[in-house]
């Protein structure tokens, strides 16, 4: 929490950030609270747009860290960031030759990371649109949890993984606002949040949007 902001702000940024934007204002409507209401209308302006990632300066004590860790010493480390988080990308080569990327995201403030359109666009910032990447679940023998941070490892250029769904499927502005629009009439219970201004996933030259088919198919749903 800054300087600027109340516990009723952390409240709205916690509820909207994790049930989607707008969800303390519904929440609230009958709350007349004077912090409530004021956290309220200083929210109305909707989610600030995304700030693209920027390189930075690796820390130094990030090699004790790493030491520490057993992770090898490399010269391949890179620090980005951004007003939300910040990101240690290093690069692992492979037997094959083919590098491998492992980014490490945490927020500034610390808290947890729940929105994946922003990993997906870390990922697709610091190392490329057309590069996959996993988040390992692994098993509690390599179970590593000591802070509210995301690993990603991002897979060699060209290299797609074996499984997931065969094409891509996204939804339009008009589609999502339609969608929504069926939840709130109580024909379905799905939702789907809006685009942050300035994210570029899922809407760039790679995106595969729905057919007019797919679309109509996901009518009939809120139908």
């Amino acid at each position: 929490m800054n300087e600027n902001q109340s516990l009723y702000d952390v409240a709205r940024e916690v509820t909207d950030d994790v049930l989607g934007e707008g969800t303390y204002a519904k929440v609230n409507e009958g709350n007349h609270n004077p912090g409530v209401q004021a956290a309220i209308k200083r929210g109305e302006g909707g989610p600030k747009p995304w700030q693209p990632m920027t390189k930075g300066t690796v820390n130094p004590a990030l090699k004790a860290a790493h030491e520490a860790a057993g992770i090898p010493e490399d010269d391949s480390i890179e620090a980005w960031g951004n007003d939300l988080y910040q990101v240690v990308a290093r690069n692992i080569e492979l037997d094959t030759g083919e590098v491998m990327t492992h980014l490490s995201i945490k927020r500034h403030d610390r808290r947890t990371i729940r929105r994946w359109r922003h990993l997906q666009q870390i990922k697709n910032e610091i190392c490329g649109p057309l590069r996959e990447a996993v988040e390992i679940f692994p098993s509690e023998r390599r179970l590593v949890d000591g802070a509210n941070e995301q690993h990603l490892w991002v897979l060699p250029e060209g290299v797609e993984l074996p499984f997931g769904f065969p094409q891509g499927l996204v939804t339009n502005d008009e589609d999502v606002a339609e969608f929504n629009a069926g939840r709130e009439a109580g024909r379905h219970k799905g939702r789907q949040d809006e685009w942050q201004p300035g994210l570029t996933t899922g809407r760039n030259e790679h995106t595969r949007y729905m057919s007019d088919e797919q679309r109509e198919a996901l009518r009939r749903i809120g139908s």
